[in-house]
């Protein structure tokens, strides 16, 4: 296969080769354009490919694994559009892309092996759980008021992700937002005590 930069080398040269020889000699320009149209065809191309490059490299960044396993396309999410309060939209977007203060980041900035990101909560209850997005939506005790408050008839049915996704693109979107500003309100509370 050609290099994209020697195909484009190439055809800016034919084009340039082109006009300089159908000067006075009555060449048709549509052929001209349609090098030209060709050349830019295969420039929109090349950009998308860099693009899908640049957004494969993002899904498979380990930091971003919640994120990744959420999200196929590069289109802004529904639910910025339909949840009003900033807070809650800051809050959910954190969330999905792992700006968030639980066991599973602060560790990996900590360099602490994954199987050792404990839930604090969890763990004063002699329940070893590792405090990841999954745990903290499904599982942590801390957040079960809440849970029932916010989420109620909102089945998180398996895959976290599938759940979230699912979600975020329906109009129940603000109630798993204010489920995760008021589970991370009181997460930073009860680590303080």
């Amino acid at each position: 296969m050609v290099s994209p930069l020697l195909f484009i080398i190439f055809l800016n040269e034919y084009i340039t080769m082109l006009k300089e020889n159908s000067k006075g000699k009555g060449i048709q320009i549509e052929s001209i354009t349609e090098v030209q149209t060709l050349l830019n065809i295969h420039i929109h191309l090349n950009q998308q490919l860099r693009e899908k490059a640049r957004y494969t490299s993002v899904l498979e960044n380990k930091m971003l694994n919640i994120y990744s396993q959420c999200k196929s396309l590069v289109v802004q999410e529904s639910y910025i559009a339909s949840i009003h309060n900033i807070q809650l939209v800051r809050s959910l977007f954190l969330f999905r892309c792992s700006g968030h203060c639980l066991a599973i980041e602060t560790g990996r900035w900590s360099n602490i092996p994954m199987t050792e990101r404990i839930c604090n909560y969890c763990n004063l209850t002699n329940t070893s759980m590792i405090e990841d997005e999954k745990h903290f939506l499904y599982d942590c005790f801390l957040y079960m008021d809440l849970r029932k408050k916010y989420l109620g008839d909102l089945t998180l049915v398996g895959d976290v992700c599938i759940g979230m996704s699912q979600i975020c693109e329906s109009k129940h979107a603000w109630r798993l937002a204010l489920y995760i500003y008021h589970g991370m309100k009181k997460r930073a509370s009860v680590m303080l005590l």
